[in-house]
């Protein structure tokens, strides 16, 4: 390899394997010269490395003027690289740029095959396993791959699911569905409203024919109809909701009231809306909904052809009042001298539901003419 002169033009183009070993040597050569410079002058001078010295348990032997590892494989048919690594020091940031180099040839692999690259090219570098590792952990492709799944802190519970206050008087609000329902030989798409309680976690389920914001609209004065006055409905961004406010925003515009949101708290129903794209944020009702159509979907993915919609309605009020009947808490399951707390014993201070009517119901109800056998026979 022919030495370049400073006033001398470079050479342009790409190095040939001769030069990019040559270069390899050239650099291993002058880091181990500022890193060993005793231990080479000792080996060079045919003398053993003292046993002070942090190569002593390597047996180091001179390798065409480069320090290397010394082993018994002298008589293999392994090639020079193999038997004879050169060795580097740890602390080096030459030493650095190698690992972090063949870590990445390894596609950010663990310790144990970045060691074993730098192996099978013919490296040893000292304390490989504590500096491999310190690379490893500082390297931040790896840590993007292999950190932990972060974990969501939960804001602070908002002020109406902690004070008292009378049923369904804070409530949140959610549509699911579709449910398929027949009539005439047609079939139609029903949809559920679920408005809960945050205060006594009870549920109230309305029909919706369609999504409209005058389907929900109907569905809400009925719900406030048999509930009473409630104060705020949170809910998420819903065109049929966001209708639905727009609306009684704008009658409330048209009246002349000056002081439209005080007006709509006391006197009538003010609408929460949830960040959009944050569905995360309506768990008060998600959940709910979650139990209600565990009740559902496995029981009308077989019968919803032989309902209509006011069976539907039954059958939905039917399973409200099933989810209204479970325990809020467990602790009082298990002492005889305390009654278990349903949402149904706080709306109606009756600790039993309505039992079912007379009779005994059959699968073969499912194709008889009267209507509520059909839903009994599924509700139970």
């Amino acid at each position: 390899m022919k030495r370049w002169l400073p006033g001398q033009p470079c050479a342009v183009g790409v190095p040939s394997v001769s030069e990019c070993v040559e270069a390899a040597r050239s650099l291993f050569a002058c880091i181990q010269g500022e890193a060993f410079p005793s231990e080479k002058k000792l080996l060079e001078s045919k003398q053993p490395v003292p046993r002070t010295s942090p190569l002593h348990s390597l047996s180091p032997v001179l390798v065409n003027g480069l320090l290397s590892v010394g082993s018994r494989l002298n008589r293999s048919s392994m090639t020079p690289q193999m038997k004879y690594p050169v060795i580097l020091p740890k602390d080096s940031h030459f030493t650095t740029l190698v690992v972090q180099h063949y870590h990445a040839a390894t596609h950010h692999q663990g310790r144990h095959q970045t060691q074993m690259e730098l192996r099978a090219n013919g490296l040893w570098v000292v304390g490989a396993s504590k500096v491999v590792s310190k690379i490893i952990h500082q390297c931040v492709h790896c840590r993007r791959m292999r950190r932990p799944v972060e974990q969501q802190q939960m804001a602070d519970l908002p002020r109406e699911r902690l004070e008292p206050s009378p049923p369904f008087l804070y409530s949140g609000m959610d549509c699911f569905g579709p449910f398929i329902t027949t009539r005439s030989r047609k079939e139609y798409k029903r949809y559920g409203l679920l408005f809960t309680c945050l205060a006594s976690r009870a549920v109230h389920i309305e029909m919706l024919e369609d999504l409209t914001t005058d389907a929900f609209i109907n569905a809400h004065r009925c719900f406030m109809s048999l509930r009473g006055t409630v104060r705020q409905l949170r809910c998420d961004r819903g065109t049929n909701f966001v209708g639905a406010h727009n609306e009684f925003r704008a009658a409330l515009r048209k009246s002349g009231l000056e002081k439209i949101d005080a007006f709509t708290v006391s006197k009538n129903c003010e609408f929460v809306f949830n960040a959009p794209s944050a569905s995360h944020a309506g768990g008060v009702w998600e959940r709910q909904i979650r139990t209600i159509r565990s009740v559902l979907n496995g029981v009308l993915a077989e019968r919803s052809a032989r309902l209509d919609d006011a069976s539907l309605r039954t059958f939905l009020y039917e399973a409200m009042a099933v989810v209204n009947s479970r325990p809020l808490t467990v602790s009082s399951l298990n002492d005889p001298n305390l009654e278990p707390i349903t949402p149904n014993l706080l709306l109606t201070m009756k600790p039993r539901n309505a039992s079912p009517p007379p009779g005994e119901f059959l699968p073969e109800d499912l194709y008889a003419t009267k209507r509520w056998r059909r839903v009994q026979h599924v509700v139970e």
